[in-house]
């Protein structure tokens, strides 16, 4: 079922569709990629086709979700979208146990916005990032020059090239927001990526792991961005595993 969580004036309304499992199931809020500037709540990486009836199946709802992309945008406005799309769901079902779910310039929405959400006493329980972004200022040195261009998708989505406004991107860097309370973090991230870095998941790990805070860290051996080529089962299994641990630590 589709619904409109945000209305913001001078934008479109920005939608998120549902798909209910029992009563009571944990809600996954899925934020698709597309580099900031493409995608919407339909599209998925090949790997997870079928996804919003395979996670029902497992006993989990979802809710796919649209937000403002660079074009529309700039930062942090797609951060708040994310934050107003789980305030919505929470309205809608106040003891709904969230986690967060992202791929890419998803994974990247995922993180800082649960981490936001988080410290505003929100109760996300769990958050999932696939090979997203971290820190736009050491994505070029470690192998993704294009960055640091004009029109990169990080520099589209914070209005100017990276490097000119460095106080900006570090504004942006999720790791900075990482407490020995934050939710519980999945990172998955093939280790031959050619778009994200490895590097940028191990930055997020490490920070994690300098807060205290419970991070496991799933390196998919010489994949590339997307998992392409991977079976679903070897990248999906990971995942509702620490989801069935993560929630049946904290059920209730």
């Amino acid at each position: 079922m589709t619904h409109a969580y945000r209305t913001v004036p001078g934008f479109r309304p920005l939608l998120l569709d549902l798909h209910d499992s029992a009563p009571g199931a944990p809600l996954i809020v899925f934020v698709h990629g597309g580099a900031f500037l493409g995608g919407s709540r339909a599209t998925l990486p090949a790997v997870l086709d079928g996804l919003f009836q395979l996670l029902p199946a497992a006993g989990f709802a979802v809710a796919s979700i649209d937000y403002r992309l660079s074009g529309e945008e700039v930062w942090p406005g797609c951060v708040e979208d994310v934050e107003a799309a789980v305030r919505w769901l929470l309205a809608r079902t106040p003891n709904a146990r969230i986690v967060l779910w992202g791929e890419s310039a998803g994974g990247y929405l995922a993180v800082t916005a649960g981490l936001r959400l988080s410290a505003q006493g929100f109760p996300v329980r769990a958050m999932v990032d696939w090979y997203g972004p971290v820190d736009f200022l050491t994505m070029a040195e470690q192998g993704a020059p294009w960055t640091d261009d004009a029109d990169s998708p990080e520099s589209r989505l914070l209005g100017a090239p990276v490097q000119t406004v460095p106080a900006l991107a570090r504004l942006t860097n999720p790791c900075r927001l990482v407490t020995l309370s934050s939710p519980p973090l999945l990172v998955m991230h093939g280790t031959a990526d050619e778009l994200i870095p490895y590097s940028q998941s191990v930055q997020l790990a490490a920070a994690y792991e300098k807060a205290g805070a419970a991070c496991t860290v799933h390196p998919v051996d010489k994949a590339g961005h997307g998992f392409t080529g991977r079976s679903q089962r070897e990248v999906l299994d990971p995942v509702l595993d620490f989801l069935h641990s993560v929630l049946r630590r904290h059920a209730g």
